[in-house]
Parts: structure tokens; C-alpha cells; sequence
């Protein structure tokens, strides 16, 4: 009870502190949680959810800025090596990769924007998050790391 207050607060304050600077999803989408438990602390991000193949292809891309806590979780139909770039994508990311048991096997930190590089981890995934460059480290969010999922809706983006 007293980590998840402390995470609120902690929340409320990082958005005091930006005031507005970073913009909403460009169209309003269903939002969900994804809990990250580094050292037994709860990180949650809130996430648009993007499950069609469709949803997965534009991703982030096109968006100016992104919340603190908000990002983007993907989730595929099957456990496999992921490849994410960062074409049309105006942001520099995270990427956190997690795989079937929901844990994280890798991280790609500050992926650079507008790159056609591809970037992944040598481990299958079924679900990536994408957040803002820095959150990973920030928070203690490596390999091992154990996740878990408040789905609300698990419709898909429309943007």
C-alpha cells in the first residue's frame, strides 16, 4: 500500500514539475498499465496497447513527445527474436523486451530517432514497452526484471 501511494505521489509530482510539456497521444486511445518490479519496488507505465499487425507497424511514430509515465506495449501472438526501428519516429525510446513468463530479457536504451537501424535483444520476446530514453535506467529495469500486465482494454490504437 505504502509503495503504491509512494508511486502516485512520486507521479503526481513529475507531472507538476512538467506542466504541460509533453503532448497526449495524437487520438485518444484505451490506456493500461504495464508494472514493472525492479528490487521489489512497482514501476507502472501507462500504455496504448498495440496488438494488430497495423498498430505494431506505426507504433510511436509521428508523435512529437510522449508523457513521463506513458508508452507503448506490443504484444505479439508468439514468443520470438523482436526487431524495432526507429523510422518516422521523432522521439528517442527505450525499448524493454519481455518474454512469455514475463520477465525482461533486454533493454535497448536511447534508441536514437529517425533511424532505419535495427535494434533488438539476443533473447525471444512476446511483448515490448516503449517509453521515453532513460526511464529503463532511471528506474532499475534490466534483464530479470519481473513484469506484470492491468489490462483494462486490450483493444487496439487508432491513430
Amino acid at each position: 500500500m505504502i509503495s503504491k501511494l509512494f508511486t502516485f505521489i512520486f507521479w503526481v509530482t513529475i507531472a507538476i514539475a512538467c506542466n504541460g510539456k509533453n503532448s497526449a497521444p495524437a487520438k485518444s486511445a484505451s490506456m493500461s498499465q504495464v508494472i514493472f518490479s525492479p528490487a521489489g519496488v512497482d514501476i507502472s507505465v501507462l500504455v496504448e496497447v498495440a496488438i494488430s499487425q497495423k498498430d505494431h507497424q506505426r507504433g510511436l511514430m509521428y508523435r512529437q513527445s510522449l508523457e513521463t509515465n506513458h508508452g507503448m506495449l506490443f504484444i505479439f501472438k508468439d514468443e520470438a527474436i523482436r526487431s524495432f526501428w526507429m523510422k518516422n519516429t521523432y522521439i528517442p525510446l527505450d525499448m524493454i523486451f519481455i518474454n512469455s513468463q514475463l520477465q525482461v530479457v533486454g533493454v535497448i536504451h536511447n534508441a536514437k530517432p529517425l533511424s532505419l537501424s535495427s535494434r533488438s535483444v539476443d533473447t525471444p520476446a512476446k511483448y515490448v514497452v516503449e517509453v521515453n530514453a532513460g526511464y529503463a535506467k532511471h528506474f532499475g529495469i534490466t534483464r530479470g526484471t519481473s513484469v506484470r500486465f492491468d489490462l483494462n482494454s486490450t483493444t487496439s490504437t487508432s491513430h
